[in-house]
């Protein structure tokens, strides 16, 4: 079960059975759509086993968080997969030989190295289970070390220059770095207030408009990454809601409609665009919803500003919070609307909190 929701759902479960079925799952829980309108959705992982170990017994029932350990180990989660095959091989569920396992990922052609270094580590994990806590902690530790304030703001600002230019990457460094230097008269360090800052602010100036979604489409990434994972002739279909064509749903979201491959040309042309964002040529920026994205780095910059003259040593990790609160921004259109007012409500009543101290 690579897919813990798929594999627990009605359909799956209608093929198991007590007396004849194994099940070695991905402990992972992929997001899913109804993710995107209630981030606080309980589909945990537990909730999930339970529901197949009810089908098949506890005994034949075995989990592992293989898309965790493949980005920890691999730098990709799509060697999970590979993974939990390699897993459930060494478990003896699989009747094929070693040797036929491992000449069809070579002859497959499509990322044999990972894929082979997965498989690996799939079949070690089910021999030692206490291997796979180590590589997450050593990933972890490592992607800890490397992620410093400053590398972190390096990165943001490099997305904001390629999203709309170095003006607006040199706005987002000039807010960090005069918090960093506050806090650091505050504490001595930059490590609370700081990176929180660097994260929601960077959330608070970057949408996907229609211009960057072109951008990011026809940047050479998509076709690199496939090539890189997949061979044959492949097909590629979008589904879009172009906002000046789309209707709106009883959700009132704009609904979406399946463009073929020639889309890719057009976002090629739109990304060339990019320059039109904000001005009066700017079509697709005229709309409600894309005013208030083009006005939220504005409105976070003034709370950072009220947050700055409340800020001491003691109500340091407090402010830090109420800063870091603009990260809940997610979403699109209507989504991402209700998920900003939720946020406002919040630090309205963090803020007056605050005061009342």
């Amino acid at each position: 079960g690579c897919d813990l929701v798929v594999s627990a759902s009605a359909e799956s479960l209608s093929k198991m059975a007590r007396s004849r079925t194994r099940v070695v799952y991905n402990s992972f829980v992929a997001p899913t759509s109804p993710f995107a309108t209630n981030p606080n959705l309980d589909f945990s992982a537990g909730k999930l086993a339970d529901v197949i170990a009810s089908k098949v017994g506890d005994e034949a029932l075995s989990g592992i968080d293989a898309t965790k350990i493949a980005v920890a180990q691999l730098g990709d989660a799509i060697g999970a997969n590979m993974l939990m095959v390699g897993h459930a091989w060494q478990k003896g569920l699989i009747p094929l030989s070693l040797e036929a396992l491992e000449t069809a990922i070579r002859l497959n052609g499509a990322a044999v190295d990972l894929n082979l270094t997965a498989f690996k580590l799939g079949r070690i994990a089910a021999v030692d289970p206490a291997a796979p806590a180590k590589w997450v902690s050593d990933g972890m530790e490592t992607a800890r070390e490397e992620r410093t304030l400053d590398q972190m703001v390096d990165d943001w600002a490099g997305l904001l220059t390629r999203f709309d230019g170095e003006a607006l990457a040199n706005r987002y460094r000039a807010l960090v770095t005069r918090v960093a230097e506050a806090e650091r008269k505050l504490s001595g360090n930059a490590e609370v207030l700081a990176p929180a800052v660097a994260r929601a602010y960077a959330k608070a100036l970057y949408y996907k408009d229609e211009y960057e979604v072109a951008r990011l489409y026809s940047d050479g990434s998509l076709q690199r990454m496939l090539a890189e994972t997949f061979d044959g002739d492949l097909k590629i279909r979008f589904n879009l809601a172009p906002p000046l064509i789309s209707r709106r749903g009883p959700d009132g979201r704009e609904q979406k409609r399946e463009f073929g491959p020639w889309i890719l040309k057009a976002y090629g042309l739109l990304a060339g665009m990019k320059g039109l964002r904000g001005t009066a040529l700017d079509i697709f920026g005229r709309s409600e919803h894309r005013r208030i994205e083009r006005a939220l780095g504005g409105e976070y910059e003034a709370l950072i500003e009220a947050l700055l003259t409340k800020v001491t040593p003691e109500n340091l990790a407090r402010v830090a919070a109420i800063a870091g609160a603009y990260e809940g921004v997610k979403g699109y259109s209507v989504v991402k609307e209700a998920k900003l007012e939720q946020v406002r409500k919040e630090v309205a009543e963090a803020l007056a909190a605050l005061d009342n101290e």
